[in-house]
């Protein structure tokens, strides 16, 4: 393994890269549960170097690993998962809800 890039693990880059790995997970299928493409997804391949260049484990970011918080810095509705309107004097719908 080469030596890490110093002040990588510090800056924003590694935090998108974090991300960004966190948001790609295989299925168990061999499908990316974030984009659908075959597992491992280009976007969680790259995310995974920059977590590497900075002299760690990307494993130790999945989903459960110890010591490290299981859910995604994000929060949302599924797809699907809301079905009233925006204003319901107007009559506009989230866009997701639309069939």
């Amino acid at each position: 393994m080469d030596a890490p890039i110093p002040g990588l693990r510090e800056s924003l880059t590694f935090a998108v890269a974090v991300s960004v790995y966190q948001r790609h997970p295989g299925t168990g299928t061999g499908v990316c549960a974030g984009c659908g493409q075959r597992a491992p997804c280009p976007a969680r391949r790259n995310a995974a170097s920059v977590i590497v260049a900075a002299g760690d484990d990307p494993r130790r970011y999945d989903a459960g690993a110890p010591g490290e918080p299981a859910s995604p810095p994000y929060t949302g509705y599924r797809v699907g998962g809301r079905s009233r309107r925006v204003d319901e004097d107007i009559g506009y719908f989230y866009d997701r809800d639309r069939e």
